[in-house]
C-alpha cells in the first residue's frame, strides 16, 4: 500500500477526535497521536487544515508550527481551498499570526483557477464584523508577500456588505484601489513618496503649507535629511 493510501487508512481509523484535538488548538495530544500511529505528511496536511479553518488561537499556531516542521505542505496540493485561504478569514486572535506562519512557511498568495485566494477570503471577512482589524492587517501582509491584484478582485471588494463600515474596511478598501492603480505594491510606495515630494516643494515655494509635524519637519530639513527620512516613509501598506 503506497505511503499515502497507508496515512489515509490509518487517519480514518482514529481521525474524528484527533481532527477535534487540532481544531482546539491540543498540540501535545495531537502530536502524541502522530507519533503513537506513525502517521507523517498526509495526516499533518489535513491537521493543519482543521487548526487554521476555524477561530485561531494562539495555541492552533503553536500546533501548526509543529505540523508544519513535521512536513505539512502548507499549499496542500490538489485541494480548493489551503490553509492560508481559512487562516486568511481574519476570525480568531492568532488569525495573523497564523497566516505570517503560513507566508513563512510558503503558503501560495495567487489566484487558483477557480478564483479563489488568501486575499479574496481576507476581503470577504470584513463581512464578520469582529474582525476588521485582523482582515486589514491579514490584506497588508497578503499584499507585501505580492498577492496579484486584478479587476476580479477589486469588484469582489465591491460586493463585501461588511455587518458595519468601519474605519479598517474603509481604509483596506482605498488600499487595495491604491495598489491597484499604481499596479503594484513597489509602484504605490514610489507614488507615495512622489506625492510627499511634490507637496514639500510647493511648501518650500509657499504654495502650501504642511498640515502636521512630520510634513513640517520635511520641509524644513535639508534635502539630504528630508531624502534619507523618505526611503523610510510608511504608508498603509507597511502599517
Amino acid at each position: 500500500m503506497a505511503t499515502v493510501d497507508r496515512d489515509n487508512y490509518k487517519l480514518d481509523s482514529w481521525c474524528f477526535h484527533v481532527k477535534d484535538a487540532a481544531r482546539d488548538g491540543r498540540t501535545q495530544y495531537v502530536l502524541e497521536q502522530l507519533e503513537r500511529h506513525g502517521l507523517r505528511d498526509t495526516a499533518c496536511n489535513i491537521l493543519l487544515t482543521c487548526c487554521a479553518a476555524g477561530s485561531i488561537r494562539s495555541d492552533h499556531v503553536d500546533l501548526a508550527r509543529a505540523l508544519l516542521d513535521r512536513g505539512a505542505d502548507p499549499n496542500l496540493r490538489g485541494r480548493a481551498l489551503t490553509p492560508l485561504n481559512y487562516a486568511a478569514r481574519g476570525l480568531g486572535t492568532g488569525s495573523v499570526d497564523m497566516v505570517a506562519l503560513l507566508l513563512d512557511a510558503g503558503g501560495r498568495v495567487a489566484t487558483n483557477s477557480s478564483g479563489t485566494s488568501p486575499l479574496v477570503s481576507a476581503i470577504r471577512g470584513f463581512e464578520a464584523s469582529e474582525c476588521h482589524l485582523n482582515c486589514r492587517r491579514i490584506v497588508q501582509m497578503l499584499l507585501r508577500a505580492g498577492a496579484p491584484l486584478s479587476g476580479l478582485i477589486v469588484d469582489q471588494l465591491e460586493r463585501v456588505r461588511p455587518g458595519e463600515i468601519c474605519e479598517h474596511f474603509l481604509a483596506t478598501r482605498q488600499l487595495i484601489l491604491d495598489v491597484h492603480v499604481a499596479g503594484s505594491p513597489r509602484a504605490y510606495r514610489m507614488l507615495r513618496r512622489k506625492q510627499v515630494l511634490l507637496l514639500r516643494s510647493l511648501a518650500l515655494k509657499g504654495r502650501a503649507e504642511p498640515r502636521d509635524a512630520r510634513m513640517t519637519f520635511l520641509v524644513e530639513s535639508p534635502n539630504e535629511i528630508a531624502w534619507k527620512v523618505l526611503e523610510y516613509w510608511r504608508t498603509e501598506l507597511d502599517c
